[in-house]
């Protein structure tokens, strides 16, 4: 948990030995078995999670069609963002894809200890921060470039194209998987 926890929050700054057993002692670990959820839609995202090993989705369900919306993997956090600051049911669900391990913290937990210890609410306010940027480059990729762009964008991280399933991949870039077949096979052939 520490080697975690020590990559996680040591991208947004130092964390020293002090603060990092303050965390640890508000963290739970969990193993999640793949197919099994973090959180449903209808239910509030009341906890914070980290991923030690394995990958999770993001995705919402409309007429019987789920569309991912995120993936995450190993020292990455998990959560519907909306729901986790609004406290409202969410219209996502975070579904494990494959077998995980993850730190759980919960939103109260945080809270509490962001409003005591000054370093650890500024390692989170640069997370949160980072996850705004991400979020930022998230739309404009769906906005500015084209499905073939988006997944020409994705292959710049290997992961991805190698843990998750091609059919999450293709709602992802937003197109059916014949369509990513189709974008495959047409990089594929300029690359040879």
């Amino acid at each position: 948990m520490e080697a975690t926890f020590l990559k996680f929050f040591g991208q947004y700054g130092k964390i020293e030995s002090a603060d990092l057993e303050s965390l640890k002692s508000l963290a739970q670990r969990k193993v999640i078995p793949k197919g099994h959820f973090l959180l449903k839609e209808g239910e509030v995202c009341n906890n914070f999670f980290l991923v030690i090993s394995g990958s999770f989705r993001l995705y919402y369900l409309r007429d019987g069609v789920d569309t991912s919306v995120w993936f995450s993997l190993e020292n990455n956090s998990s959560i519907e963002l909306y729901s986790y600051v609004s406290k409202s049911p969410s219209e996502y669900f975070i579904e494990c894809i494959e077998d995980a391990e993850v730190i759980i913290i919960s939103k109260h937990d945080i809270d509490e200890i962001c409003k005591s210890n000054l370093a650890i609410d500024a390692l989170f306010r640069l997370f949160w921060q980072d996850v705004v940027q991400s979020l930022v480059k998230r739309l404009t990729d769906l906005q500015k470039y084209s499905a073939r762009e988006r997944y020409l964008r994705l292959m710049e991280d290997t992961n991805y194209l190698q843990r998750v399933p091609q059919k999450y991949l293709a709602s992802y870039i937003g197109v059916t998987t014949t369509s990513l077949s189709r974008i495959k096979r047409s990089i594929a052939t300029k690359l040879s």
